[in-house]
């Protein structure tokens, strides 16, 4: 019986051991991928595994079983040779199975989390991969169960490890960034020791697997399973990392964002035929990938599009845009479930302002797309417009103007602050967002009432200021902003 997929004698010694098997290995390499049993007479091939008595090798009397590859036995306490046999064909199947299934899901498009996860079912740990700049780019179901240790649901949020704390550990492991085997880091940095391979393509290293070190320490059979799991992440990268550059020349939504003429038109008669009312209310989502070093928009507006008849995602400009009509949608379901998909593949996204119009589209990408260039980069993270709006107008501002618009006091009361290590800037700049609301602003600056009136009552004797002008409220609160975004 043959596969394609190869593996070790440490790996059928692992899943043999109700025999109580004894192994002896001068190789130990992973090529075995036939199984036959022995005569004694044919000429060994390099990939088979040959099964027999143990006295048809070079034992004469004993009847226990013998399972030889090349110079490497493997001897089981048991005479049962269809026993053996029987187990053994169980376990090429798994194997073969599981590559099958891996193999499946590739072709069909699966998220990094699905073959991930069935990394996890081969080696019965949960497991991470990074990419070459050590971001977290996915992870399997059973790390959710490593969530109450606050280190790891701190890492998986963020993405890594912070930055200190990164660059030590970089300084300390530096000589295992080129190697090419797999490798032990014990518990100095990450909240569980792992073992690590690093995935190299065009002798760059793309990205690295880990495996989490949990219930007990790796075997040797469990190790080389790690180069069978590396290989699977590798053609899952070789198979997505690219960019849909076709997307930019078919799809009408990338037409109508490159302002092509008619593109409205034959988009809307498209979402038309897919259900679409034309007067729904849309809004536009703009998503991007924390790492740098993938590109996996076009696989992710795939399986989008796919999630519901309310969805309409492409990828264009090494971004995920999403077309989504509310009028198809739970608002408050779609976003929790956009947010837990982003999550999982890494991503992080700013949205616009609904609108109905699909001639809007353009101007509701840029609203999205603003907001998420001044974002924090954090996974599964979603950020509304109307949130960052201010931000935006500031940043509009600066860009095309020379001028100093800040009110002069804000600048005095920065320096003062500075000088007299008090605090009345952001006082008196929560103040005037919470429209003069003393409550509210005492709550948000955690100090008692009367500790704001004493301070606002301070603020008017070193500043004249009339609280009961609108205009110079506006005024001054916009300084606040335009100063607060730009420090």
């Amino acid at each position: 019986v043959g596969m394609e997929m190869k593996i070790s004698l440490y790996m059928l010694a692992d899943r043999l051991k109700e025999y109580g098997p004894e192994i002896i290995v001068r190789e130990g390499g992973i090529h075995i991928s036939e199984v036959r049993l022995y005569n004694g007479k044919e000429e060994p091939e390099p990939q088979v595994l040959y099964i027999a008595a143990e006295e048809q090798f070079h034992c004469p009397g004993s009847r226990r079983i013998m399972c030889k590859n090349k110079t490497d036995y493997l001897l089981l306490q048991t005479e049962d040779l269809v026993d053996v046999l029987n187990r053994i064909l169980e376990i090429f199947s798994f194997f073969a199975r599981w590559e099958e299934d891996c193999t499946k899901r590739i072709r069909e498009g699966c998220a990094l989390s699905d073959i991930l996860n069935n990394v996890e079912v081969l080696m019965r740990r949960p497991v991470q991969v990074v990419d070459g700049a050590q971001v977290i780019i996915g992870y399997s179901c059973g790390l959710a169960e490593l969530y109450s240790n606050d280190e790891w649901k701190q890492m998986i949020r963020s993405s890594g490890l912070p930055a200190d704390v990164l660059g030590a550990f970089n300084q300390k492991y530096l000589n295992t960034f080129e190697q090419k085997e797999t490798f032990y880091i014990p518990v100095d940095y990450f909240p569980t020791a792992s073992w690590c391979r690093h995935i190299f393509m065009d002798d760059a290293r793309l990205a690295t697997l880990i495996v989490l070190v949990t219930g007990g320490e790796l075997t040797k059979g469990e190790l080389q399973m790690i180069e069978l799991a590396a290989d699977q992440v590798r053609r899952w990268i070789e198979a997505n990392n690219q960019s849909d550059e076709t997307a930019r020349s078919t799809s009408y939504l990338a037409r109508l964002l490159d302002g092509m003429p008619k593109a409205a038109e034959e988009l809307e008669k498209q979402l038309e035929s897919a259900g679409w009312n034309k007067e729904c209310r849309k809004q536009l989502y703009v998503a991007s990938f924390i790492s740098q070093y993938f590109y996996l928009e076009a696989l992710l507006s795939h399986l989008l599009s796919e999630h519901s008849s309310g969805i309409y995602a492409i990828p264009y400009r090494q971004a995920l845009v999403i077309l989504c009509n509310l009028d198809l949608l739970d608002a408050v379901e779609f976003k929790e479930e956009l947010q837990e998909f982003l999550m999982q593949n890494n991503y992080y996204a700013a949205y616009s302002l609904p609108y109905r119009e699909l001639s809007q589209t353009a101007q509701a990408y840029h609203q999205a797309l603003k907001t998420l260039e001044v974002s924090e980069p954090i996974s599964g993270m979603l950020y509304s417009c109307e949130e960052n709006a201010m931000q935006y107008i500031t940043s509009i501002v600066r860009e095309s103007s020379s001028l100093d618009l800040i009110h002069p006091i804000v600048n005095k009361i920065k320096q003062f602050d500075q000088q007299h290590h008090t605090d009345y800037y952001e006082t008196l700049f929560t103040y005037l967002k919470n429209e003069r609301n003393h409550q509210i602003t005492s709550q948000e600056l955690f100090i008692h009432r009367n500790t704001l009136f004493k301070r606002l009552k301070k603020i008017e004797d070193l500043w004249p200021l009339d609280y009961e002008n609108a205009d110079l409220r506006f005024y001054l609160l916009y300084s606040f902003y335009q100063d607060h975004y730009s420090m």
